[in-house]
């Protein structure tokens, strides 16, 4: 079974919204466990949602995780902007709508 990109961005949506709600660490290292689930799930050659997501809680885990400052050229930051590109292509996600930082 591979997921769809359709499918990969309605998995997206509700952790990107949980996200948002919080930079609590262990909420944010289940959110991440779950897009790496999402992640390998994904069709091997359609996974750019998946890993956007992935990427991005990854990283932030990793900030929370050293105490570090969000700064606009860090990893975290790229993994974002890409994800928020990828989810622009399916406006019914309200991805625009949503601004973090």
């Amino acid at each position: 079974m591979s997921l769809s990109r359709k499918m990969q961005v309605e998995l997206a949506k509700p952790l990107i919204a949980i996200d948002a709600l919080t930079d609590d660490p262990k909420i944010t290292a289940e959110l991440n466990r779950i897009a790496a689930t999402v992640y390998r799930m994904a069709s091997p050659h359609d996974n750019g949602v998946a890993f956007d997501v992935s990427e991005y809680l990854h990283e932030k885990m990793e900030r929370i995780n050293t105490g570090a400052a969000y700064t606009d050229d860090s990893w975290e930051h790229s993994a974002y902007q890409s994800l928020m590109l990828q989810l622009s292509d399916y406006p019914d996600t309200g991805a625009s709508k949503h601004t973090p930082y």
